[in-house]
């Protein structure tokens, strides 16, 4: 049950953000950027999610909050190729991942 209740609970903050709602970094564990220099749309979670929404494939910059660890996957539904990660990234071309996120797990 419990795996249920995060993985609803990720979807349901994942469509209250596509929809406009405000989330500050304090508020998420991973929040995700569409363009380098974290700027541009945002997108966040504190759950692990099957896909980062409207950002997918488009994510360039990424910051976590309270020391999250996270893996990134290239498909949907923690699929495809993936890398683990503990860091800020304000450029994802630095590791090869820009425009590719489109599931990540926090561990």
């Amino acid at each position: 049950m419990k795996v249920f209740k995060r993985t609803f609970i990720g979807s349901v903050v994942g469509l209250a953000l596509a929809a406009g709602a405000s989330v500050t970094s304090a508020q998420a564990g991973i929040v995700l950027w569409e363009h380098t220099n974290w700027s541009g749309q945002r997108w966040a979670t504190d759950y692990s999610v099957s896909s980062v929404g409207p950002l997918a494939g488009k994510v360039s910059s990424l910051e976590r909050t309270a020391g999250d660890r996270y893996r990134l996957y290239d498909q949907y539904g923690y699929t495809g190729h993936s890398t683990d990660q503990s860091r800020d990234y304000q450029d994802l071309r630095l590791i090869g991942w820009n425009d590719r996120i489109r599931s990540l797990k926090i561990l």
